[in-house]
């Protein structure tokens, strides 16, 4: 171990200090609202689960009205205005969101489990409060705030290896998320027909089997 003077700290020996703007880029594509975004999910801020890695679905596009940006894939979202919730995720989807939420996209994205872990810490969260408090609205901007956050960033083959070992659970995740939120659906299609005799018990198993 070595100290550093930038974290105020000790680190292994071999690793360096970065900056977050070292390692992902923030993600602003604004888009208008319309009809040629009925394929995708609104997130709005309320939608980004408290301290879940991923999700999946959302509202209909018909409620994204304004300051909307699109996000991607594997993409991180961070709620910027009260972020001391913790409402940072992995996207399982492409979709769209507020300006209000920072989109951070990794710059290797075989690193994207690692600096997930990094933007998720407790440490993290903590300095992106910390810099919310200095304005009047506690929001926090990429620009000359969070971009900035320092952290401790091991050689690259050893974040190579940790990511490859948590990329199949990140995955596993994300693809749990999205049964969910399609199973969600089916009960909540399903449920009033059954309840005013439009469908039996039977029917319903059926359409399920077909539909999963």
């Amino acid at each position: 171990m070595k100290y550093n003077a930038r974290l105020k700290r000790e680190i292994p020996k071999g690793w360096n200090v970065n900056s977050l703007s070292d390692v992902v880029n923030n993600i602003a594509a604004g888009t208008r609202p319309g009809e040629r975004l009925q394929e995708l999910y609104y997130t709005p801020l309320d939608d980004i689960p408290m301290r879940r890695m991923s999700f999946y679905g959302g509202q209909s596009h018909e409620e994204a009205k304004s300051s909307l940006i699109l996000y991607q894939k594997n993409n991180i979202l961070l709620d910027a205005m009260r972020v001391h919730f913790h409402r940072l995720c992995i996207s399982s989807q492409v979709g769209i969101t507020r300006s209000t939420t920072i989109v951070m996209r990794t710059k290797e994205p075989k690193l994207m489990p690692f600096v997930y872990q990094v933007v998720n810490s407790d440490e993290k969260i903590a300095y992106a409060v910390n810099q919310s408090g200095k304005s009047q609205q506690p929001y926090v901007n990429w620009e000359g705030e969070l971009e900035k956050y320092s952290f401790a960033m091991p050689p690259e083959n050893l974040a190579l290896r940790y990511s490859d070992e948590i990329i199949s659970i990140i995955e596993k995740v994300k693809s749990s998320e999205q049964e969910n939120f399609e199973l969600t659906a089916l009960r909540n299609f399903l449920l009033p027909l059954l309840m005013n005799g439009q469908v039996t018990v039977a029917t319903a198993e059926s359409v399920a089997e077909q539909l999963t």
